[in-house]
This record gives C-alpha cells, sequence and structure tokens, in this order.
C-alpha cells in the first residue's frame, strides 16, 4: 500500500510570546498508508484537535510539511485541500447547511470536487442516486429528501453528514470526535457505519474519540497523544492482544479513567 498521508516534523504554537504560549503541535511526525483506519485518543490538551485542523488547513503550520496523496499540501488554504479531504465534526449542526434540504445539502457534497457551473435544481438522475445511496443508512432518509436538515434528529444528522463527506470520494477522511454529542445507542449507529464505509471504500481514516474501547475496537491502528507528541502508536499483534486497563497500566493517562 502507498503513503496517503504524510506528516514531517510539524509544530503549531498558539499564543506565541505571550503568557498564555501553547505549544499545541510539537515537532510530529505521522504516516497513514492507503485503507488505514486509525483511531487517535489522548487527554484533554493533548493536540488531538489541532493535529486534525493541521492536517485540514485550518491555520499555517509554525514549522514542518504535511502531504496528501503526494501532495505537498503544507501552503495550500482550507478550502483548497478539501477535494482531498472529507470531515466529519463533533457538533451535528456542523458540515450541513441547516436551512436547506437534504437533498440540497447532497447536490453541495456531490458538486465538492466537480466543475458543474450553474445549474437549475438537482435532476431526476441525481434524485435517484441520492435516494439509493441514503436507504444503505436505513435510517428512513431517502424519504425525506425534500425535509429540511434542522428538522432531523442528531443521529439523522450526522449519519448525513458522515454520507457527504464521503459522496465526493475523498482520498482522507477526518472524524474529531463524530459521535460524542450523540446518545449511546445512535452513537454506536454511526460508528458502525463509519466502519462499513471505511472497510467498504477502503479510504483512509483519523478518527478521533475519547471512548478508548471504541479507539481499540475500531480501525487497525490506534495512536496516543500528550502534550502535542505521539506517545505510543499501536497496531498488529500490539493492538490485537491491547486492552483498555493494560493502556491505562503503561500510559497513566490522566482523568480518563472515566470512560472505562
Amino acid at each position: 500500500m502507498e503513503n496517503l498521508l504524510q506528516i514531517h516534523n510539524i509544530t503549531k504554537v498558539f499564543g506565541e510570546g505571550t503568557i498564555n504560549e501553547k505549544v499545541a503541535i510539537d515537532n510530529l511526525s505521522l504516516t497513514l498508508k492507503d485503507g488505514d483506519f486509525v483511531t487517535v485518543i489522548g487527554n484533554n490538551g493533548a493536540g488531538k484537535s489541532t493535529l486534525m485542523n493541521s492536517i485540514a488547513g485550518s491555520f499555517p503550520l509554525d514549522k514542518g510539511q504535511i502531504i496528501i496523496g503526494g501532495e505537498d499540501v503544507t501552503r495550500l488554504p482550507e478550502y483548497k485541500r478539501a477535494k482531498y479531504i472529507g470531515r466529519v465534526f463533533q457538533d451535528p449542526l456542523k458540515g450541513t447547511a441547516f436551512d436547506m434540504t437534504i437533498e440540497e445539502n447532497l447536490a453541495i457534497a456531490a458538486a465538492k470536487c466537480k466543475s458543474r457551473g450553474l445549474q437549475r435544481g438537482i435532476s431526476k438522475a441525481e434524485k435517484k442516486e441520492f435516494r439509493e445511496k441514503l436507504a444503505v443508512l436505513n435510517m428512513g432518509l431517502e424519504d425525506k429528501m425534500t425535509q429540511k436538515v434542522k428538522l432531523l434528529s442528531g443521529g439523522q444528522r450526522q449519519a448525513l453528514t458522515l454520507f457527504m463527506a464521503l459522496i465526493a470520494e475523498p482520498k482522507l477522511l477526518l472524524l474529531d470526535e463524530h459521535t460524542a454529542a450523540l446518545d449511546p445507542a445512535t452513537a454506536k449507529k454511526v460508528l458502525e457505519l463509519t466502519d462499513e464505509f471505511a472497510k467498504r471504500d477502503g479510504m483512509c481514516t483519523l478518527m478521533i474519540t475519547h471512548n478508548m474501547h471504541d479507539a481499540l475496537k475500531y480501525g487497525n491502528r490506534t495512536i496516543l497523544m500528550q502534550n502535542g507528541k505521539i506517545m505510543m502508536d499501536i497496531k498488529g499483534s500490539e493492538r490485537t492482544d491491547m486492552t483498555v486497563e493494560k493502556l491505562i497500566a503503561r500510559f497513566s493517562i490522566d482523568n480518563d479513567r472515566m470512560l472505562l
């Protein structure tokens, strides 16, 4: 498998030179291959979301290089990196135009990587395609195509956002605690869909989670972050044999026992 994401010695400092200076990412390097599904854990302030924002281009780096699919994107702004990246946030309100219909949101997502020009509306063929694909979610959304997104439940909206992130076939999927705001049953459903899509499409996926059970259950690799660095990279037989209890015992992750 080829390297899909290459991160070389990146550093991000917020408030540099002030009393609030914070080294959020500290000379971090990471390589992900095509098909990797990597879960990211660590206590609050470990740098997990900053890492994801660095990859997405939400702010300029102080040092280092990021390569996606063989292209150096280090200096590309966020909107130019969007053609490579699908992203789902913790807040179900993010990632969709809440006052537009489901089919309108899907049309915007599908057009993300295409030169479509101005169109009068959504074609019958597109509507048919959207219905067929939404049916896979098994949430009845295919029968609510003209319903505004703001009327959906949090779980329905998050499943839709996940689907929208995938519809343009990005090279890399970024999931920033995308089930944290959901009730346990709905979170389980969205995680199962995430796993199903990742396996089906062979997509490179990076998922932040505070749930250590989920971190070890899903994907093929888990990294532990502390103080802006990767302290542990678990894969292969080591990950197969790893438990939450072993993880806590080895690395004494502060305040994370509540996740057991």
